[in-house]
């Protein structure tokens, strides 16, 4: 790539575009533009600092506010809803649905319980199997069979 034969051109992003329109890589105009770049002071350091996090904490705040404004909407409609007659709905709702979890309890107790007796049925009839007489100190060792049919 010749250079001389360009015309001079004075905006940056001009050069930049010749550059590239004659062959020139991305990488290249980005070297060359920190090469010729001035240097940059503390002061704009801490200017472009300060106003990155300025930038920051408003994006935040203006997210904190469309939460609050959304929550606050939900709890107003909450208000009106109660102030409405729907007390009684809203507790018959609660009501249904302790019902509901206590039935799950209860099933779920019901099925332990079956498990077990099961469990204990079945050795009931390996030990009436296995013993054909009475084990000392063991009463009721001829009803194993009958009190694993129960």
């Amino acid at each position: 790539m010749d250079n001389t034969q360009a015309p001079p051109i004075q905006n940056a992003h001009e050069q930049a575009t010749q550059f590239l329109s004659q062959g020139g890589s991305t990488l290249e105009v980005v070297r060359l533009a920190v090469a010729h770049a001035e240097p940059e002071t503390a002061q704009q350091r801490v200017q472009r600092a300060l106003a990155t996090a300025f930038r920051t904490m408003q994006a935040w705040c203006s997210e904190l506010a469309t939460m609050s404004q959304q929550r606050c909407g939900t709890a107003m409609a909450g208000r009106s809803l109660l102030a409405g007659g729907a007390e009684e709905i809203v507790l018959a709702k609660k009501a249904s649905l302790d019902a509901t979890i206590q039935d799950a309890r209860l099933v779920s107790g019901a099925q332990a319980e079956v498990t077990a007796l099961k469990s204990a049925a079945e050795k009931l009839r390996v030990q009436a199997a296995a013993t054909s007489g009475s084990s000392a100190g063991v009463s009721g060792q001829g009803d194993f069979a009958q009190l694993a049919d129960l």
